[in-house]
């Protein structure tokens, strides 16, 4: 989970242009300079244009610079249908190291969580750990983290790196595991579940989803609307689902879904409600025509609480 060095200046990007950034094991980092978030200004369209450190080192003690250079030329641009005001969600699906367990990861989550709030950054953080229960798992560990908007997590991605605590904190995880990560916009598709003060564990299900041959982005469209529409109508309170669009993923990832269950119970009840429904049984066999998803069962811990407003 390294967040590299980086330092920012404004630039303006070329109309045709585009970005790419991606961190796998904290380490191969498709990343020479970025340009990552916009600002309106005079009509134009303003762009922080990161780069990385030089004197940076990854674990294996290659210069990350040089590295990225043999890798990936970087270019700029934000997909258009990116509102400023999107979510986006930083996910780590991570293994343990040899001869570490899962109570090391735990502490080293808690050693996080108890720093956390000395960033004033991640006032909009959201964070949350997921253990793998049933299905399609290739992870020991993976870790939610969400920002209001890309600006928010930009902000927190530097301010934590040019904080003491916060890289000691995250070294205490990457000692433990060995993660690969995604970037992702959020948008939520219902929101049903009712908050609850101090709940903060969940059932959670995951759908990792590529089209299937023939199908195009239009086809899962239509399972969301479905969805949405379903859910409208059914008006569950035990569950919330969220698509993740992939900024930064596998190339075979065109989207994903988490569905939010309060606890199994709850989970369940949903369940059966939905694929009794005839709204249910058409949106099942919507997502049965366009994708093919791995999916499993997760059960989920809060970790950190944004202490400021979010869709969380």
């Amino acid at each position: 989970m390294q967040r590299t060095t980086m330092r920012s200046r404004r630039v303006q990007c070329g109309a045709h242009s585009r970005y790419g950034i991606r961190v796998r094991s904290g380490r191969d980092l498709s990343l020479g300079e970025v340009c990552i978030r916009q600002r309106a200004s005079a009509g134009a369209r303003w762009w922080y244009l990161l780069s990385i450190d030089p004197n940076f080192v990854n674990e294996h003690g290659e210069r990350i610079v040089k590295h990225l250079l043999s890798v990936l030329i970087a270019f700029c641009f934000v997909p258009a249908a990116l509102a400023a005001s999107t979510p986006i969600v930083e996910v780590f699906g991570c293994k343990l190291k040899e001869g570490r367990t899962m109570a090391d990861f735990d502490r080293a989550a808690a050693a996080w969580a108890a720093q956390a709030d000395k960033l004033p950054a991640n006032a909009s953080y959201f964070a949350a750990i997921l253990k793998p229960y049933r299905g399609a798992t290739m992870y020991d560990v993976v870790w939610i983290g969400s920002n209001p908007t890309m600006d928010d997590w930009a902000n927190a991605g530097v301010a934590g790196m040019a904080s003491a605590s916060e890289t000691a904190a995250l070294a205490g995880i990457e000692a433990v595991t060995s993660c690969e990560s995604g970037l992702f916009a959020e948008t939520t598709l219902y929101d049903g579940l009712k908050e609850k003060p101090g709940d903060v564990d969940a059932v959670i299900e995951s759908f990792v989803c590529s089209l299937k041959p023939g199908k195009t982005m239009k086809d899962a469209d239509a399972y969301d609307a479905a969805v949405v529409n379903g859910s409208k109508a059914l008006k569950l309170s035990t569950y919330s689902q969220y698509r993740y669009a992939p900024l930064y993923d596998r190339r075979d990832v065109q989207v994903a879904y988490l569905i939010v269950n309060d606890d199994l119970e709850a989970f369940a009840k949903g369940f059966d409600a939905w694929n009794d429904s005839k709204e249910g049984q058409a949106a099942n066999a919507a997502a049965a025509s366009a994708l093919s998803c791995d999916a499993a069962l997760w059960l989920g811990h809060v970790i950190h609480q944004p202490t400021t407003p979010s869709n969380h």
